[in-house]
């Protein structure tokens, strides 16, 4: 009998706690997203470096044929660089 009470109590405790976890992990998710939904294209008037990254070797190493260009990634990255000011010293 008291095995039976032990058993209802943990599941109360666990329908409990599904309870207080559920509003959490919606919380996450919302939060994750409001994250993400504000990113858009650089501005055009900002200079941009186009790197091209090409393999070592251009031919298959299991029939020696040539490889192709099936698609490529692209990707924007924003790098802050810090302004420097000279200074003056009065000799």
């Amino acid at each position: 009998m008291w095995v039976e009470g032990a058993k209802q109590r943990a599941d109360e405790r666990a329908a409990q706690m599904d309870k207080t976890a559920a509003p959490d992990l919606a919380a996450d998710r919302q939060q994750k997203k409001q994250r993400h939904t504000n990113r858009g294209a650089l501005p055009g008037y900002l200079p941009r470096i186009h790197i091209t990254v090409a393999p070592e070797h251009t031919v298959c190493p299991c029939c020696r044929g040539p490889l192709h260009v099936i698609g490529e990634d692209l990707a924007e990255r924003l790098d802050v660089v810090l302004a420097t000011a000279p200074h003056w010293l009065a000799g």
